[in-house]
């Protein structure tokens, strides 16, 4: 079966928009040609890119957009988008993208193949690349004392990533059975999200993605990374405009204490200790990003460069 047919009956994709109009706008102009139905859900945008979207896609057939009634997260919004695609194209997978990314469509074409071939598979992604910003894409499930140096940064300097896979999984030539993989492109089996009750709306933004492969793994399937295809991925250029950094944190450390508390079913008094560990990692972020800000202020009379000698 050729490339274009292939997808256009076995895959859908929803792409979740937030303020983000020209980054959705260009990667679904680039991906006209794969053929298969593409759901943009926009998540209440406030700056009307709901409407723009309706205008910019007015004639083409393959692109639906629909709007969510409020913007409760990354998991909600995403959530809208798999039942609709599920209910109006009964596809077997479901592409799920960020905006901010590019990707070939040869790379979506082998993440259908790999998924088709075995049904044990929940979730394949393929290897993620940044502009020099170093990003896992993929990471083992954390434990409450991996959490815990995740949170800390100081910590986490110290003692290194607890849930990094060793480097040499990112050079191999064949698919790597993982915990968790990126959650700014990866295809879900229909089956499998159907299964395990789709995202935890609970979260609103980070963390998703360690949950739904929690309930992947422990309905038995397998989450794949495949690190010889691969994705550019603009991290975080729709979420830094609406969320400070130390609002980012917080919301991240919301998204654990849920993952702790209902799937790894942890007493009360672990719970609060996390919570600490928030607040004590929330002093950090602010005095950090005050310092910052203060040293850019420091005029540069008061540091001059250094002058060459003639």
């Amino acid at each position: 079966m050729q490339l274009k047919s292939l997808l256009k009956t076995k895959l859908s994709i929803v792409i979740l928009n937030y303020n983000s109009f020209s980054d959705t706008v260009n990667l679904v102009t680039k991906l006209k040609n794969v053929g298969c139905p593409i759901v943009i859900v926009d998540n209440n945008s406030p700056n009307g890119d709901y409407e723009k979207l309706k205008q910019t896609f007015r004639n083409n057939t393959n692109v639906f957009i629909i709007k969510t009634k409020e913007n409760k997260g990354y998991a909600y919004g995403n959530n809208v988008g798999i039942k609709m695609a599920i209910n109006k194209f009964d596809p077997d997978f479901i592409l799920l993208l960020n905006p901010d990314i590019e990707l070939e469509e040869t790379t979506i074409f082998e993440l259908v193949r790999v998924a088709e071939n075995n049904r044990e598979i929940g979730i394949v992604a393929p290897k993620m690349k940044t502009y020099g910003k170093e990003e896992l894409s993929a990471w083992k499930l954390p434990t409450l004392k991996d959490d815990i140096i995740l949170s800390i940064g100081i910590l986490r300097r110290i003692l290194g990533n607890p849930v990094k896979y060793p480097d040499e999984i990112y050079l191999a030539h064949y698919p790597q059975v993982v915990d968790v993989v990126q959650g700014a492109c990866f295809l879900v089996s229909k089956n499998a999200i159907i299964d395990v009750n789709f995202f935890d709306e609970r979260t609103f933004l980070y963390g998703e993605e360690r949950i739904l492969a929690f309930k992947m793994k422990s309905k038995g399937y397998k989450v794949l990374l495949l690190p010889y295809v691969d994705f550019l991925h603009k991290v975080g250029s729709s979420i830094n405009k609406s969320f400070s950094n130390v609002k980012k944190y917080i919301m991240l450390q919301e998204s654990r204490v849920i993952y702790h508390k209902y799937y790894l079913n942890l007493p009360w008094y672990k719970l609060l200790l996390l919570r600490l560990i928030t607040i004590i990692g929330t002093l950090e972020k602010v005095l950090y990003y005050a310092c910052l800000r203060a040293i850019s202020t420091i005029p540069r009379t008061i540091f001059p460069a250094k002058r060459r000698l003639p």
